[in-house]
């Protein structure tokens, strides 16, 4: 699927509200700020596995009880990338934040961590064997069970796993 084809279809079930008197601006300062710097030490993961970098700071715990993690059980390039889209998202948290505390929003600085995001994204498609397309076309085949006609708050909250999981299984999008 094109992209403006996916812009399109995913516009129908984008949700048109945002509920402030749900969460406070309490909670999502705070939420933020601990995403924010468990972000700072992902990346710093992310620099020494994939880069080589000695890790620095004291919040970093470097020596531990035994686990059960090998990375040899999957392909590293998915690691990876799935690390470089969370770090990467971490910083548009940080410009969001940021203008949200009165400071100017970036728009260059988005544009430049969504270009590294799209950079994981590849990363992660070769991973797994796939194109942006056929992902696009079966995540809209999921969101069109989830929401027959359009987005509505009842169908987010409660979704019918067992059937996205068959679409999911049984769309097949193709190139």
């Amino acid at each position: 699927m094109d992209f403006e084809t996916y812009k399109k279809e995913s516009s129908r079930t984008a949700s048109g509200e945002f509920h402030r008197e749900v969460v406070s601006d309490f909670l999502l300062e705070n939420t933020l700020v601990d995403v924010i710097r468990i972000g700072s030490i992902l990346d710093q993961v992310k620099k020494g596995l994939f880069y080589g970098k000695p890790l620095c700071g004291d919040e970093i715990k470097t020596e531990g009880s035994q686990t059960h993690l090998d990375p040899s059980r999957i392909d590293t390039n998915l690691l990876h990338a799935v690390i470089g889209v969370l770090t990467e998202s971490v910083e548009i948290l940080e410009a969001l934040q940021g203008a949200m505390q009165g400071n100017p929003l970036d728009r260059v600085n988005l544009m430049e961590e969504l270009g590294d995001i799209e950079w994981y994204m590849a990363m992660a498609y070769r991973s797994i064997g796939t194109t942006p397309g056929n992902v696009r076309e079966i995540n809209i085949a999921k969101l069109k069970a989830r929401y027959p006609e359009k987005f509505t708050e009842e169908h987010a909250i409660n979704r019918d796993l067992i059937q996205e999981r068959y679409v999911l299984e049984n769309s097949g999008g193709k190139e």
